[in-house]
């Protein structure tokens, strides 16, 4: 059964305690910095009920208890802290849950998820560096010491939310594989154990929330239109290059032959392919790194020569680390010999003899340059940077990052000694042209984009054209936004992501037996 349309950001909460009507969040519709709100969905659907807006600290997927009315939710606090917040009843002020020994200022590789379980429980699911990692909470805070559980997680896909049977000892999770994502039913120690329904990769099922009584269950059905589009830099005009039901982006061209490089799904297994007149290959896989090592690809950048690749790989253990390959074949190289931080996307220096970078180590994160000769010691150039990747000039003059602040979009000499700032906040991405005296940026407005260029010498900007929101630079994975400039400097390649979701009940589905109970009662 549909409880809602399907253009709105949906997310689901939880239930009323009469199970009468759902909890789902969704867009605000009062507008403003507070970009998200609760609403009440009676259960034979309708128009959602406002309940209240969800203010800081950013909280985007929060959760109500079954009797409604306590809510949990994950947000970063003071001092970049990611924590679990709690609020009773709903409607009253965030508190930091403690102790904590799950909180991190480490970037989580996918949003954190909590929910209530049954038992006076919160469950708390994070990916971090080192792999997947699921807790149980006791609540309210204090009655014992968090503990981890259902260490059998995979790590593929997206964070997945738990959704528990009364008792407290099975529940239903979202679980990625081959075949994308579904609903599955777990147990608290084993995990995923078998799939309750099944479908196709262009759609996936996520989001469970069991009712009270464990017979319904409220689940977001979501598909996605994967997008790598071209915008003229003349007039704007913007052309589809690929579009794709399965994980599709992170395009870039190569800087002079008609090819480029991007990330797909689409036989799939994850891989990077390489895209030229009249043909298109994969040239990384998972086939080049040890069995079931590889989650997924990211960010592939090609040598100014088209002959090497550098690209990011995450693995089992959720670590991100950066590697070189050879477009013709042939055993990939660590780019560093660097460990336990994140490593993402690559930028080539004119010559092909360095490389920029963005890392994340220790809560801080920092624009990276090294040599290319593989598993070579790199050297910060700026620490405490935004998170959109560093770009190299095709001059070799400049390193283009973000730094926070009013300083907003600037550009670094490779020695590190001179800086030019340029502010332009809601910009998204920038990349430079090809004399690089200019630099083509997309800024985000409320109802469209703009795409533009800045004069780096004197910072006058000309205004080129606007983009339909539908073409809003987006990736399924992030840091990895790029706009890519094409070889003859007359458009840029990025990718751009269309979703739809809407709200769905399912009931009439097979119970857990008493082989689960006991198998989740076994001591492990």
């Amino acid at each position: 059964m549909i409880l809602t349309r399907g253009a709105d950001d949906w997310y689901t909460a939880g239930w009323s305690p009469d199970g009468k009507r759902v909890i789902a969040r969704g867009s605000n519709p009062q507008g403003g910095k507070t970009r998200y709100a609760l609403f009440s969905v009676p259960v034979f659907g309708g128009d959602p009920v406002l309940i209240m807006p969800l203010d800081t600290p950013y909280t985007p997927s929060p959760n109500v208890s079954p009797d409604g009315k306590e809510l949990v939710a994950v947000g970063y606090g003071q001092g970049g802290k990611l924590s679990v917040y709690t609020a009773s009843p709903v409607g009253s002020a965030l508190q930091r849950y403690t102790p904590a020994p799950f909180e991190t200022d480490a970037p989580p590789n996918g949003w954190p998820l909590a929910g209530f379980a049954p038992g006076d429980r919160i469950t708390l699911v994070l990916d971090v560096v080192g792999g997947r990692q699921a807790w149980m909470l006791p609540y309210p805070p204090g009655k014992a010491a968090p503990q981890r559980i259902m260490k059998g997680l995979n790590n593929a896909g997206a964070t997945p939310y738990l959704s528990w049977f009364p008792g407290g000892r099975n529940g239903i999770v979202p679980s990625t594989d081959e075949q994308g994502v579904h609903l599955w039913f777990a147990g608290i120690h084993t995990g995923a154990t078998r799939e309750l329904m099944g479908g196709t990769p262009s759609e996936s099922e996520s989001q469970p929330s069991l009712s009270p009584d464990g017979k319904k269950v409220l689940f977001v059905q979501s598909s996605t239109d994967f997008m790598i589009v071209s915008a003229s830099l003349s007039d704007a005009t913007v052309k589809r290059v690929i579009s794709s039901e399965t994980q599709t982006g992170m395009p870039a061209w190569a800087l002079h032959q008609q090819e480029f490089v991007y990330t797909s799904r689409r036989n799939g297994a994850p891989a990077i392919w390489m895209s030229g007149e009249g043909w298109d290959r994969p040239i990384v896989t998972p086939e080049a790194f040890p069995p079931g090592a590889t989650i997924g690809f990211a960010t592939p950048a090609l040598s100014p020569g088209a002959d090497r690749l550098v690209y990011t790989r995450w693995d089992k253990d959720q670590q991100y680390q950066n590697w070189i390959s050879s477009v013709s074949g042939g055993p990939p190289v660590r780019l560093t010999a660097t460990r336990d931080v994140v490593e993402r996307g690559g930028s080539w220096s004119p010559d092909g003899r360095s490389i920029v970078y963005w890392e994340y180590r220790n809560g801080v994160a920092s624009v990276m340059v090294v040599g290319t000769t593989g598993e070579a010691a790199p050297v910060a150039l700026r620490q405490g940077v935004g998170n959109p990747l560093p770009e190299w000039s095709p001059d070799g003059q400049w390193i283009r990052f973000l730094e926070p602040g009013d300083a907003g979009w600037t550009l670094i000499s490779p020695d590190g000694k001179t800086l030019r700032s340029f502010g332009e906040l809601t910009t998204i991405q920038m990349t430079f042209s090809s004399d690089s005296k200019r630099l083509y940026g997309i800024r985000v407005a409320p109802d469209r984009c703009v795409l533009y260029s800045l004069d780096i010498a004197n910072k006058e900007e000309k205004i080129i054209g606007d983009l339909s929101r539908d073409f809003t630079p987006a990736s399924y994975t992030n840091p990895a936004i790029r706009l890519s400039l094409s070889p003859d400097g007359k458009s840029i390649l990025f990718p751009a992501m269309r979703r739809s979701s809407s709200l769905w009940m399912l009931e009439g589905f097979d119970q857990p037996g008493w082989v689960d109970d006991w198998r989740e009662r076994m001591p492990w």
